[in-house]
């Protein structure tokens, strides 16, 4: 029995040494796999960082025609805009014009026909006409 206990003393032993020698390797290898983890942590944000540094100072070719298609759209837009309201005014303004000369024509064909009505007058009076052929202004 004696050896029995050594023995079983011995097995305790060595079981707690495995215990502690696994609880080491254990702690150890979760501390590795912690300092991995953070440098993966560490490299993935330096990744980020330089990748968004990448699309702050430069977009990609889609992105760009986008925009430009964009853009485009938007001048095309302004430009139809621009020719309408350029249409409208010269529109307003040839109307305009046509009513100044229309304005003009008839003002000048009433004074034209006031005239002509008073030769008319003056043909049908010759004592009148008489009177102006001498110079003399009273009628």
């Amino acid at each position: 029995m004696k050896y029995q206990t050594e023995l079983s003393e011995l097995q305790n032993e060595y079981q707690s040494v495995l215990d502690k020698k696994l609880s080491e390797l254990h702690n150890e290898a979760s501390t590795q796999i912690s300092k991995s983890k953070n440098a993966d942590i560490e490299i993935k944000a330096q990744l980020e960082g330089k990748v968004a540094q990448i699309e702050k100072d430069y977009i990609s070719k889609t992105r760009h025609e986008n925009i430009l298609a964009n853009e485009i759209l938007d001048l095309k837009a302004l430009h139809a805009k621009e020719i309408r309201d350029l249409e409208e005014r010269m529109e307003m303004d040839y109307n305009n014009r046509i009513r100044d000369v229309l304005g003009k024509s008839q003002r000048g064909f009433e004074s034209d026909l006031r005239e002509i009505k008073g030769i008319f007058l003056l043909l049908e009076k010759p004592e009148i006409f008489i009177y102006i052929n001498r110079g003399e202004k009273e009628f």
